[in-house]
Parts: structure tokens; sequence; C-alpha cells
């Protein structure tokens, strides 16, 4: 049995097109995990409270910045209410105990927060 040119092609792109589908499926992101209180690891007094829908940055137990958020797959975008600023980050691990971003700013360096959920 053989098989056309074009028929091999038509076969290699949907054999593509899945393995990239499954591989969008493997990163959504389960926004309801991401509401509460996140703890920062690298700065002890800086925390991030999430909502449904907005975040509020706090240092010492100052509000620093409030936003609105949305998470498309696994990037977590802030429209800062203050000034305007979008700030993006990639999802890299959120878990029950665990939250992991990415910062991506085009131009720059990423670089990475750790923070891990305050206990009740």
């Amino acid at each position: 049995m053989s098989i056309s040119g074009s028929a091999l092609i038509t076969l290699c792109f949907l054999l593509i097109a899945s393995a990239c589908e499954s591989q969008v499926k493997e990163h959504k992101i389960d926004q309801e995990k991401i509401v509460g209180t996140w703890m920062q690891k690298e700065n002890r007094n800086g925390y991030s409270v999430f909502t449904q829908t907005e975040e509020f940055d706090y240092d010492h137990n100052k509000l620093m910045s409030t936003g609105k958020y949305d998470i498309k797959g696994d990037v977590l975008t802030t429209i800062d209410k203050k000034n305007g600023q979008a700030y993006t980050y990639k999802i890299v691990k959120l878990s029950v105990d665990s939250l992991v971003l990415q910062t991506i700013i085009r131009g720059m360096e990423p670089y990475t927060i750790h923070y891990y959920r305050k206990k009740p």
C-alpha cells in the first residue's frame, strides 16, 4: 500500500494539530485555585490577595497596588487600577499550597516569584 504525498502531508498536519491541542489542554489553569492569600517566599513582608477578579499587593501590610486580573491558558495579566499598566506573568505552578509566577516583560530578563498559601 502506498500513500500519496498530499495524503502524507495531511496526515502529518493532523498529527501535529492533535499534539498542539493536547499541549494546550495540559496548560489550562484552574482559576479557582488562585483565590486566596499568597505569601512571598523571597520577601517575607510581601503578599498578594486574589479574589475572583482582583489582585491586591501588600508590603509590610501596606496596600501597594490593586488590579483586575485575567487568566488565559497559563498567562496571568493584571491591569493596575491606578495607572492602567498591564503586568503579565506565566503561571509556572499553581497548586493548593504553591504559586510560582514568572514575569513576562519585553526586553527584560524574566524573574520568578515564589508564593506559598497563607494558612487560615
